[in-house]
């Protein structure tokens, strides 16, 4: 086996060192190729930087001086500059003066039971009655109820503003309630009325919030959404197109910026959809100031959460920087909801030093560099261009690749540019045929070597094999003729001293001695057989014969002597049935079985039961012959074909185990079968299958 292994485990060796070798100088010569792609790609980064950034702080600072911060971005979009996403005024302390951050005011009035914040008890009913009268469209009922409880809450409001030195919006939930059920019924008078005094209610509250002792955000914003619904139905009602103009100017102004985003996005598009065809470009470009602010209150809560804390170490780890005019570039961050992102800091002029110290402009990174990339992400080179921002989180997104394969990457304005193949299919095949090389080496080597292995152990095993069954056969032939030869011997010399006692005794020594003659005869008849069949010289003399008489030509000649062991043979062979056998040969297998029959008889049971069976099954004769011996077990039933081999229960039986091996040749060499099958009760059923003569009819 060393003789197998050695050499070939070195040759294995040496072809996997220079595959490799190879494998490494292909992947460092792809590298040294990704890496210039990237530089060019850098490079062309750099040029779009050099050519937006100053074009936008330009037109940025002309149209901030004359503009609010939202309509200065749509005029960007306007002119062309598509990639500003936000405009935000940032102070000294590096908080943002513009747009106030969207982020909900919370507060924790566990002083206070919820139920006395608001319309009081006796009003809540009262609305839940409304509901509830509104849902089956008695309006009449509901304006009746509105007004009685608006009535009765006058007093209760009354003592609630001494007490708190103030006007009180206790009414407002009613009034505003009350106000819609006039517009449905079409009071149109009483209910702008309503609105008006729900929204003057909603101005006072509104119009210092934060230094209201008596504002409660938990509560009182609900009263300022009123207010704010009470103007939008106020615009409508009065059918004045400037009316909802002004409305959507405040909201993009940041004049409603106590309420929330949802409200204030909803509002602004009932405020567009109403808007009359004559005034929808105005609207049009108020809706889309207001949505701009709105959007930089989005990434203002982001600003004020992750990005402030950044934006004042880097201005302090640049001072020089800080105090130029320069534009400042802060590293790409990651808003909530919103793509990848570049925020561009300037200082702001002396025009703008009263509204903020630094003017930053958000651009998309993604929209931004479209242009310049678009070579290197759909390109026909080897390699396509991927962006991540600091963070790792793609600009642009990183195309299929293997999850083993390590991009070369280059770190450019905040941003990893990593080169990812172009033709992954080809990279994958590529791969693959490396890796079936090194496998076939290998697997060669190992089947050469496993091979030689195989061969060397089976011949060694086979040699073993070869010796231990000719020990185990000398044994078991040496024993099996021992006893007849001692009995041969035995009464031979007994008569030949003439001690028979008399001439029935002297017969009876006669008996014995043909007995075992003819015992012996069979046992060497059987182990030339299986010379001859171990050795392929076995020739089968085939000729037509009638199956059934071939086999009652043995059981009459062996029926004496199933009788004298007390043996009851049965059989049922219809004549007819041809086939092409040596006649010799197939009575010698049956009378094979017959003898194991009686020889494997159950001990409780001395008479031996058999019985014969012959028929016909569709080409094909079977033979069963059936005994009520002990029988095979189920695991052993194939095994007992083999040579030498007996089964786990034959006991103290004498036999070689070579009288089925024959039985087995006989069928196969007849283009037959022979199986073991259980019988019911108990027993066996030894079946011979055997190609007829002709198809049966």
């Amino acid at each position: 086996m060393c003789t197998f292994l050695v050499p070939l485990g070195a040759l294995a060796w040496l072809g996997q060192r220079e595959l490799g070798r190879q494998a490494d100088q292909v992947r460092s010569a792809a590298d040294r190729e990704g890496l210039q792609f990237l530089r060019t790609a850098a490079q062309a980064l750099e040029q779009r930087f050099e050519a937006v950034v100053p074009a936008v702080e330009q037109e940025c600072e002309t149209l901030l001086a004359e503009r609010t911060p939202a309509a200065t971005v749509r005029e960007l979009r306007a002119r062309g500059f598509g990639a500003v996403l936000d405009l935000v005024l940032i102070g000294p302390d590096c908080r943002l003066r513009y747009p106030e951050s969207g982020s909900s005011r919370l507060a924790l009035p566990f002083h206070r039971d919820a139920r006395t914040r608001g319309a009081g008890d006796a009003s809540a009913d009262t609305l839940h009655l409304v509901d509830l009268l509104l849902t089956h469209g008695k309006f009449e009922d509901a304006e009746r109820h509105l007004i009685a409880a608006l009535a009765d809450a006058e007093p209760e409001r009354e003592r609630m503003g001494r007490r708190r030195g103030e006007q009180t919006v206790l009414q407002l939930p009613l009034q505003f309630r009350l106000a819609t059920v006039q517009r449905r019924l079409g009071k149109a008078a009483e209910a702008e009325a309503s609105f008006r005094l729900v929204a003057d209610q909603a101005t006072a509250l509104s119009a210092n919030p934060r230094n209201s002792r008596s504002f409660d955000p938990v509560f009182d914003s609900d009263w300022l959404t009123l207010g704010l619904l009470a103007e939008v139905a106020l615009a409508e009602l009065a059918r004045v197109p400037e009316t909802g103009l002004e409305l959507l100017a405040a909201i993009a102004r940041g004049d409603r910026d106590h309420l929330g985003d949802a409200l204030l996005n909803a509002v602004a598009d009932r405020l567009l959809a109403g808007a009359p065809e004559t005034h929808r470009t105005a609207a049009t470009d108020l809706w889309t100031e207001a949505g701009i602010h709105l959007h930089a209150r989005a990434f203002a809560t982001d600003y004020d959460r992750l990005l402030r804390e950044t934006v004042r170490r880097r201005l302090r780890l640049s001072p020089d920087l800080a105090a130029s005019n320069d534009t400042l570039s802060l590293r790409p961050v990651i808003t909530a909801g919103n793509p990848s992102s570049l925020l561009l800091l300037r200082r702001a002029t002396e025009s703008q030093q009263e509204r903020a110290a630094w003017i930053g402009l958000r651009l998309d990174l993604g929209q931004m560099l479209a242009s310049a990339i678009e070579p290197f992400v759909h390109g026909d080179g080897s390699f396509v261009l991927a962006i991540a921002d600091s963070d790792d989180q793609p600009v642009i997104g990183a195309p299929h690749a293997p999850n083993d394969y390590v991009p070369p990457a280059l770190a450019t304005h905040g941003m990893v540019l990593r080169a990812f193949p172009a033709d992954v299919d080809r990279y994958l095949q590529n791969i693959g045929e490396a890796k079936r090389s090194a496998a076939l080496l290998l697997g060669g080597s190992f089947l050469l070597a496993l091979i030689g292995a195989i061969w060397l152990w089976r011949s060694v095993s086979r040699e073993s094999e070869l010796l231990s069954l000719k020990v185990d056969l000398v044994s078991r032939v040496s024993h099996e003729l021992k006893t007849p030869l001692s009995l041969i011997s035995l009464y031979g010399e007994t008569l030949a001293l003439k001690r028979a006692r008399d001439s029935d005794q002297a017969a009876h020594f006669g008996t014995v001695i043909v007995r075992e003659a003819g015992r012996l005869t069979t046992m060497i008849q059987r182990i030339l057989d299986f010379s001859r069949q171990e050795a392929g010289t076995m020739v089968y003399e085939r000729r037509e014969s009638d199956l059934s008489d071939v086999i009652h030509e043995v059981t009459d000649t062996y029926q004496p002597h199933l009788q004298s062991k007390g043996a009851s043979l049965t059989t049922d062979l219809p004549a007819g049935i041809l086939a092409s056998v040596d006649r010799a040969a197939l009575g010698s297998v049956v009378l094979n079985l017959l003898e194991n029959a009686v020889k494997y008889a159950r001990e409780d049971e001395p008479g031996a039961e058999i019985r014969i069976e012959l028929r016909r099954r569709d080409n094909n004769a079977e033979i069963d012959v059936q005994d009520r011996g002990r029988g095979i077990p189920s695991n052993e039933r194939e095994a007992v074909f083999d040579s030498f081999y007996r089964a786990s229960n034959a006991g103290e039986v004498r036999g070689a185990g070579l009288g089925l091996s024959l039985v087995r040749h006989f069928a196969t060499a007849h283009g037959g079968t022979a199986v073991v099958l259980p019988r019911d009760g108990h027993g066996c059923i030894f079946r011979l299958t055997l190609p007829l003569l002709s198809p049966s009819t």
